[in-house]
């Protein structure tokens, strides 16, 4: 997942789209973790500009269908 995901941050198409990735073994990363309910490494969510959770996954995803929901982000 980190080498689809890294390709995909530098990508143009995809520069209208902020990412953030968070280490989950991190301790000061802890607090985040709870506040969001992340138990499982991947986790995914996908908000829209008005901060609406447009889309959430939990678990590997290939980068086909990674690709088919950010260009479905508007």
């Amino acid at each position: 997942m980190d080498v689809v995901f890294n390709k995909l941050v530098v990508e143009e198409q995809y520069s209208h789209i902020a990412f953030i990735k968070v280490d989950a073994n991190l301790v000061k990363n802890e607090e985040f973790l709870q506040q969001y309910k992340i138990r499982f490494v991947p986790t995914l969510y996908t908000y829209n500009a008005s901060g609406e959770e447009v889309w959430n996954y939990i678990g590997p995803l290939d980068e086909a269908a990674f690709r088919e929901k950010l260009d479905a982000i508007k």
